[in-house]
């Protein structure tokens, strides 16, 4: 939520003043008619806060990989190419 956030007040306010400058309206009307053009870009506003925010959390707090089979373990498992039994 902190990073939708923090996508979210910069665009909206871009969206406030570009409506106030092009069209001369109140700056309460301009934020209204923002509000309605701000609903369209809501989904990718989430979609990217979401990126974000794994992203800090992937470089505050990693998670190693986990460890990797290897020797008999491996080879015993079936594998893909092997031919079905009659």
């Amino acid at each position: 939520m902190v990073a939708s956030y923090a996508l979210g007040i910069p665009v909206l306010a871009l969206l406030v003043l570009a409506v106030w400058l092009a069209t001369g309206w109140d700056v309460l009307v301009a934020l209204v008619v923002a509000d309605v053009l701000f609903l369209a870009v809501v989904p990718f506003i989430w979609r990217y806060s979401r990126v974000v925010w794994l992203h800090l959390d992937w470089l505050i707090d990693p998670v190693p990989a986990p460890p990797r089979l290897s020797g008999p373990e491996e080879s015993a498992a079936p594998h893909a190419s092997t031919k079905p039994r009659r």
